[in-house]
């Protein structure tokens, strides 16, 4: 970011392949899957964003 340049990801919404698991807590899955992901970055590991719900 001090550089100027953002590196982009995509990547596919979170999701357990349970319909009505992910229409009624979707949300709550995928701020779960970030906040997982930014403890494995903050603890000096590689981020999984392969990783399911």
């Amino acid at each position: 970011m001090l550089s100027g340049g953002l590196a982009k990801a995509e990547l596919p919404a979170v999701r357990t392949g349970l319909g009505f698991i992910d229409r009624k807590l979707g949300g709550f899955l995928e701020l779960g899957w970030y906040a997982y992901q930014m403890k494995l970055i903050g603890t000096g590991n590689a981020p999984q964003p392969k990783r399911s719900a």
